[in-house]
């Protein structure tokens, strides 16, 4: 698997990359680069939102360098190699060094995922060199290039689930290949190699899956309003790239195996995306891989027609300089025609230390905030999850819970200014108020004793609540409620339930401090559903109260189909 690189090639590829590496270090984290930095803190083998190859690069890149630079060093690298494979996967003998440095700059999300840390950062790269290892297994099948497949494509998948489009579309690209024994192999290793991630799945409820498809919040718009959104975001991810790229598609070469797959890619992920925008908005990070068949077909398309050409490097020549403008911005804040939060973060980052007096910090339903500020002050953070708000790593992560319990701790609710804005005026806020000791059990877990509901009568049922914790909690610390949930999963209000301990030999009404949730074990209640429900109701949750702070979220979603009243 010899490969030549013409010398202009490596000079882009060198400028690119050192480019990137002085963004890095001059431009502070967005909050999901500060999300995922806090993933990287406790490596697993999965975690609540995505698969773990961000977290391991960010965690490898931190072994070699503090800061901003060592949370995006990895992915830096990658950026790189993502231009690269791209540049290997073309076998047409027009291909140009210049013309390809062109097009590529004048991408966008490109751009963006080259230099920040993000799992559609890895994404792009795995993607890239799974096609350039496809395309090359497939003009010559041998044992070491289906294992080198198997490898890609492996990658692919621990860096984003969306990855299952790319190896669907792969496998059907070429006629009789899913019958091909060393494909099949390569697949087999993939497999293996992806197990560990899917027994992690498993063994956490399949937490990831069920939280995307059916526990997720949808927004409350109209279907229509959500695809024409779509048609706006696919024209702001292309920019002035948008005819050239349709012109690739319309004009892609079925005998070129990576024309092939990128329509093919392409062509899937736009269906994906317009069925998906009928149920939600489709967000730009979604877009971020189309950009990458949209760029193979675009250039593809422009090698074979000269007079396109023409009208390229003007138009994109524009584009790139408003691109690298918009990068330079976040470097000097004094350049931005309008503020980025990135350039508030000094101030905000000072005025909430002085404002919790060295305590660690307790963000209320702010994952991202909390992770931020604990980068940049090396304070212990955690994000308390409510009922009002949607899971994420935070409901995973023991770890940080047990050692902030029973501390000292400021606490940043939802309504403080600083919670809504990274900076304030008001300079002189007030001191953050004190919880001390803190009681944080989020990970009480309950089951309704059904998975469906079908009366709006007052109704008592089963409740079982599991205590995962090695401390017993009194049952006269804890509180129940339902949460109640619109056609869109959104939370409508909670509303408390009443509720018997059940024991072996009789019931116990609660509250009662002498009868306890005893660690590891678990406890069956009778509750009171509180079934007269808004009428806008189509879903209930139970949330938990312990020690009076406000409910959390602890049981899966359960569907409502409820009768009228007579």
């Amino acid at each position: 698997m010899a490969v030549r690189i013409p010398s202009s090639m490596r000079v882009f590829l060198l400028v690119f990359l050192g480019l990137n590496l002085l963004q890095s270090a001059n431009t502070p984290l967005l909050y999901d680069e500060a999300y995922f930095w806090y993933y990287a803190q406790q490596p697993a083998l999965g975690y609540f939102e995505y698969p773990p190859m961000i977290s391991w690069l960010i965690g490898i890149g931190l072994q070699f360098h503090g800061g901003e630079s060592g949370v995006r060093l990895l992915p830096i690298l990658l950026g790189a190699g993502t231009a690269l494979f791209l540049w290997l996967c073309q076998d047409n003998p027009r291909k140009d060094a210049r013309l390809f440095a062109l097009v590529f700059c004048a991408f966008p999300l490109l751009h963006l995922y080259s230099f920040i840390s993000l799992p559609n950062s890895v994404l792009l790269f795995f993607t890239a060199l799974s096609l350039w290892a496809f395309r090359v297994f497939v003009n010559a099948p041998s044992r070491r290039r289906s294992l080198f497949l198997g490898v890609s494509l492996a990658g692919l998948l621990y860096s984003e689930y969306l990855g299952i489009f790319v190896l669907l579309v792969m496998s059907f690209a070429q006629r009789g290949l899913i019958k091909n024994r060393l494909y099949l192999q390569a697949l087999g290793l993939c497999l293996l190699l992806y197990s560990p991630h899917l027994i992690w799945l498993g063994l956490n409820d399949w937490v990831s899956l069920r939280y995307t498809f059916f526990e997720r919040p949808l927004p409350e718009r109209e279907p229509l309003a959500f695809t024409s959104g779509t048609l706006l975001k696919l024209t702001l991810v292309l920019g002035v790239m948008t005819p050239f790229v349709y012109k690739g598609l319309l004009n892609w070469k079925k005998e070129n195996l990576v024309d092939r797959v990128s329509f093919l890619l392409a062509c899937s992920l736009l269906v994906f995306y317009f069925l998906s925008s009928f149920q939600r908005p489709v967000s730009l990070q979604l877009l971020a891989l189309f950009s990458l068949p949209a760029f193979l077909l675009s250039l593809s398309f422009l090698y074979e027609r000269e007079n396109w050409q023409k009208w390229l490097w003007p138009l994109a020549g524009v584009q790139v300089a408003i691109l690298f403008y918009f990068r330079l911005s976040l470097i000097f804040p004094g350049m931005a025609l309008y503020p980025h939060p990135a350039h508030d973060i000094p101030e905000w980052t000072t005025q909430l230390e002085q404002r919790s007096d060295s305590l660690p910090v307790v963000f209320e339903n702010n994952p991202q905030k909390a992770a931020l500020f604990s980068f940049y002050t090396g304070r212990p953070t955690y994000s308390f999850n409510t009922f009002s708000f949607r899971k994420n790593q935070y409901n995973l992560d023991t770890l940080t819970e047990n050692k902030l319990r029973f501390q000292k701790v400021a606490y940043l609710s939802e309504q403080d200014p600083q919670a809504e804005h990274l900076s304030s005026i008001d300079s002189l806020l007030p001191a953050l108020p004190v919880q001390f000791p803190f009681y944080s059990y989020r990970n009480l877990e309950a089951w309704l004793d059904s998975d469906k509901i079908e009366s709006r009568t007052i109704s008592t049922r089963k409740l079982r609540v599991y205590n995962p914790y090695q401390d017993s909690i009194p049952i006269g610390q804890l509180k129940v409620r339902v949460a109640f949930r619109d056609a869109n999963r959104g939370i409508l209000e909670s509303y408390p339930a009443p509720f018997l301990v059940k024991t072996d030999e009789h019931d116990l009404e609660g509250p009662m401090d002498q009868v306890y949730l005893k660690s590891t074990d678990t406890t069956e209640f009778r509750i009171t559903l509180p079934l007269d429900a808004p009428e806008e109701a189509r879903y209930l949750q139970i949330a938990l109260s312990e020690y009076g702070q406000l409910p959390g979220l602890n049981s899966r979603i359960i569907r409502l189909k409820l009768e009228e009243k007579e």
